[in-house]
């Protein structure tokens, strides 16, 4: 039962929060999605500043088991919450420079760094979307000043420092920065703006898969600084009046959007549409559970190098098949089974070895089937891609087991591993009515690419 009593409003809004993450749910992905976004869209209408319902949200925790369920397993899965900070007033240093990220990702696993990434991305992209529904409902002034202001914290906090033509003002920049050409700027196909964001916070923060708060500002920062110098952040009103005054050009508005969401957060705990410091830490630890390796093909980080194995490059280390085992094709950068007679038995797959010229600083290999069939039901030989020392000892924890599976799948080591003198990888079955096809097979390293 949550107490009638004001300080706990904000520990009840980060339970509600979390079942804004698709994770918390049961069901098929997009069960999972239709229920998160149906809580996003509550969680970002309620005024958490206040008034909430609490018999409302009383009686939807006492009757609904899946949000039972969902509040039951966060609570037995992370961490305790960090402490709040007011609204209206800066971050302290100390949060802005907080490592959101380590105790969740304690391995610097480079898939669930890309995960977390996104996630932040999603939260301010939510947040905007939030005030841009409010503001399209609004045909007039009278309407915005009553409507939006009571319905989005950071104007609410405005008119308390500012007065209500201070708010105003923020009203119109908001029009112009997010209602005028965010939807159409805002894209999520691959290598889209979503993407591209994500990408440039995975490229800050990959060396130790730390993010912060100032480190997340100095990317947005950087993106808006191509087309403007960025606003100063030394306080929440400084910040207010001069976005009030920005006259946006629309070919910028995502990184102005996203810009003045992080900055309200660190000038005044809000993003847009709620306050901060509720909803951040919450995504990023739950996004541990939504592994990505996108980062793999979609981010072009500059001290990092990424080769796709392909026969028409490949340099004379590179060998498929390997010449211990003998199973394996490549043709372009498609690499497809072979049969070979091992101990008098029929082997079918692929192997192959990689002997670097010098020990290599391996960030990821990544492994795409496109189709296989004749695998589930057969017996395994091997299985695997690992990494080996100069002295040809199997380095601990690194490589991977490959899935055992027909069809497409996909298969990525994203924890980054140095000294590597040879990758081996070997997917091999008793018999020869398997057949298989992978591509791309893409290594990813840092420092001064082998390949080239």
């Amino acid at each position: 039962m949550v107490p009638d009593d004001d300080e706990y409003v904000r520990i009840l809004a980060k339970q509600v929060a979390s079942l804004t993450i698709r994770s918390n749910w049961e069901g098929d992905q997009d069960e999972r999605t239709d229920r998160a976004e149906r809580c996003l869209e509550g969680y970002l209408a309620t005024d958490w500043e206040g008034c909430v319902d609490c018999d409302e949200v009383k009686d939807c925790i006492e009757t609904d088991e899946g949000v039972q369920d969902a509040i039951e397993d966060i609570i037995a899965r992370n961490q305790p919450f960090p402490m709040e900070f007011p609204a209206g007033e800066m971050l302290p240093d100390s949060y802005r420079n907080q490592d959101l990220t380590t105790q969740y990702n304690p391995t610097c696993n480079l898939d669930t760094l890309f995960a977390q990434c996104y996630a932040i991305v999603d939260l301010i992209d939510a947040s905007i979307v939030d005030v841009n529904q409010k503001l399209e409902t609004a045909t007039n002034v009278g309407e915005l000043a009553k409507n939006i202001i009571s319905t989005v914290p950071v104007l609410s906090g405005a008119v308390k420092f500012i007065g209500i033509d201070g708010a105003l003002d923020l009203l119109n920049y908001f029009q112009e920065v997010v209602s005028e050409g965010y939807d159409a700027q805002y894209t999520t196909t691959p290598g889209g703006t979503r993407d591209q964001i994500a990408c440039a916070i995975f490229c800050a923060c990959k060396h130790d898969c730390t993010i912060t708060v100032n480190r997340i500002k100095d990317v947005l920062s950087d993106r808006l600084a191509v087309y403007q110098s960025p606003p100063s952040l030394t306080g929440f009103i400084d910040l207010v009046e001069t976005l009030a005054g920005i006259n946006v050009d629309t070919t910028y508005v995502v990184d102005s959007a996203f810009y003045a969401a992080i900055g309200l957060m660190i000038t005044g705990n809000y993003l847009f549409g709620g306050v901060a410091d509720n909803v951040i830490d919450l995504v990023i630890g739950l996004a541990k559970d939504e592994k990505s390796n996108d980062w793999i093909l979609l981010c072009e980080c500059p001290d990092y190098w990424t080769y796709t194995l392909d026969s028409a490059t490949d340099p004379a280390f590179v060998e498929v098949p390997d010449p211990a085992i003998g199973a394996g094709v490549i043709a372009g950068t498609v690499l497809s089974e072979t049969s070979v007679v091992i101990f008098s038995q029929d082997v079918t797959g692929i192997s192959g070895i990689i002997t670097f010229p010098s020990v290599q600083d391996i960030v990821s290999f990544y492994v795409k089937q496109t189709a296989g069939t004749g695998i589930e039901g057969s017996t395994v030989v091997n299985t695997f891609v690992a990494y080996f020392d100069s002295s040809d000892a199997l380095i601990t924890g690194s490589g991977m087991a490959l899935p055992v599976q027909n069809g497409e799948w996909e298969a990525s080591a994203s924890v980054v591993f140095s000294g590597v003198k040879y990758i081996r990888f070997q997917y091999l079955f008793l018999g020869n009515t398997q057949a298989m096809e992978w591509e791309p097979v893409t290594i990813v390293g840092y420092g001064t690419n082998p390949f080239v």
